[in-house]
């Protein structure tokens, strides 16, 4: 992309991080024009999602989109895809996001969480870089900081990629064996109970 454009960050889905808002807005408002975030969703438990929409430049809001038929206009509009947020209790340490394997295979770099899976994933592959969300200054400074070359590096890592690392194609079998495996614990229980 030109240099004179703004980088585009994509945030997707269902957006109620108020952490990752706050970040969101403070990058935003600091960027000068450098950075701007296309969201796409639903706001849940985001007080001011909508003033702030109005209000702060560089945030534009496309409103929610239809999963899977959308997925490909939505991510096919931005650079670099915003993963980082606190979802659920301690989900957030070892769950991936829906937003990590949409950006995988749409070969979108990833903002993500420092300290998490997800985290430790997107580093180890270079497929993007991690933040700190309970430090809004780090956060807001790291994200101002990518460069054109993170970029490029970034998406040539994600293009190297194996699907097996962000796509499933049988795990219908895994169920089936897990079903299998409780099901002849349940029945081993049985037998011991009665003996």
């Amino acid at each position: 992309s030109p240099e004179n454009m703004p980088l585009r960050i994509g945030y997707f889905g269902s957006l109620r991080c108020t952490a990752a808002w706050a970040a969101i807005t403070s990058i935003a408002s600091s960027s000068n024009g450098t950075i701007e975030f296309y969201i796409r969703g639903i706001p849940e438990g985001i007080p001011n999602f909508y003033q702030d929409i109005e209000t702060i430049p560089g945030l534009i809001y496309g409103g929610p989109y239809r999963d899977p038929e959308d997925l490909y206009d939505v991510y096919s509009k931005v650079s670099i895809v915003w993963a980082a947020g606190f979802h659920g209790k301690d989900s957030h340490t070892w769950q991936r996001t829906c937003r990590f394997y949409n950006a995988c295979s749409f070969n979108r770099p990833i903002i993500s969480l420092e300290g998490t899976d997800e985290g430790n994933i997107v580093n180890e592959l270079g497929i993007g870089c991690c933040i700190d969300l309970k430090n809004q200054i780090t956060a807001t400074e790291r994200v101002l900081s990518i460069d054109q070359h993170e970029l490029t590096t970034w998406h040539a890592n994600l293009l190297k990629l194996a699907p097996s690392t962000y796509t499933y194609t049988n795990e219908h079998e895994k169920v089936i064996q897990l079903c299998a495996k409780i099901h002849s614990r349940n029945l081993e229980g049985s037998i011991n109970e009665c003996n």
